[in-house]
């Protein structure tokens, strides 16, 4: 007499069940279309091979890993998020990061997309020496992605990141990260919208980097008080030969300060 009761529950329960398995069905379809790409551990070197060739990179990865090249040079390439993903991949493999001297991006334009994706390398590069990252629209988002990675670079006597619209924000968040590279020379930050403010921000942080050579802020929007800014630090600087003011429009107030900075530092050169 319970007979249609019993086989309700049954098919109450198998339903229950087979619900679960549909459930648990379609929730691994969804991490699977939705879920952040694969780690670039797993992108082959076939495809990074592929990767080097098609942007026209000179060497391969073996060639990179044996310290034969030491050069990565993607300058005027544009490259997208998923270029960076596997650039990324590359510069992850262990013997890479210990023997890569050069990575140049000048004019990649990797946006802070690109930014993302390569940061995740930078702590393996413990060899390198110039690091091109010019005309990247970078911005101050940009700067923020890279800056606490650029403290691990300790061997780098190179930073060019002129032309990324930084702003008095990308200096701040910057700053911290130039104070730990100790081994820098040359420091590019020309055409980067940076005002007196950020000059102010960018001389106390830059203060006492004695191994600096040369500091380009051309065409920066520094005006008298941000120029006074910059030459104010010039006596804790004692290697600098070169400071690159050109395109910066200062009165004749602020020329003066040049003018008394160059009888004042005879070895060094300012462009204006």
């Amino acid at each position: 007499e319970d007979f249609v009761p019993r086989m309700a529950k049954q098919i109450n329960l198998t339903t229950i069940a087979i619900g679960g398995v549909a459930v648990l069905g379609v929730g691994y379809l969804a991490s699977k279309l939705f879920s952040t790409e694969e780690s670039v551990k797993d992108i082959t070197e076939e495809v990074q091979n592929r990767f080097l060739k098609k942007h026209e990179v000179e060497g391969s990865v073996a060639a990179f890993e044996s310290g034969e090249i030491a050069r990565i040079n993607l300058s005027r390439r544009h490259l997208k998020p998923e270029d960076c993903r596997i650039l990324t991949s590359i510069l992850t493999r262990p013997k890479v990061g210990q023997r890569l001297a050069i990575l140049d991006l000048s004019g990649a334009e990797i946006g802070v997309k690109g930014t993302m994706k390569l940061v995740e390398a930078l702590p393996d590069l413990v060899a390198l020496k110039e690091f091109r990252l010019c005309d990247n629209q970078l911005g101050a988002d940009g700067i923020k992605t890279l800056a606490a990675s650029l403290k691990g670079l300790e061997h780098v006597r190179t930073l060019s990141l002129s032309r990324n619209g930084i702003g008095k924000d990308g200096v701040k968040e910057l700053g911290p990260s130039l104070r730990s590279l100790k081994n820098l020379d040359t420091l590019g930050l020309g055409g980067n919208k940076i005002c007196a403010e950020g000059a102010k921000e960018l001389s106390f942080y830059i203060k006492g980097l004695d191994k600096l050579k040369m500091i380009n802020l051309s065409y920066n929007i520094l005006g008298d008080e941000g120029v006074k800014c910059i030459l104010m630090v010039l006596s804790s600087l004692p290697n600098l030969t070169t400071l690159n003011l050109t395109g910066v429009s200062v009165s004749a107030k602020g020329q003066e300060l040049i003018d008394s900075s160059r009888i004042a530092f005879p070895r060094l050169s300012i462009y204006t």
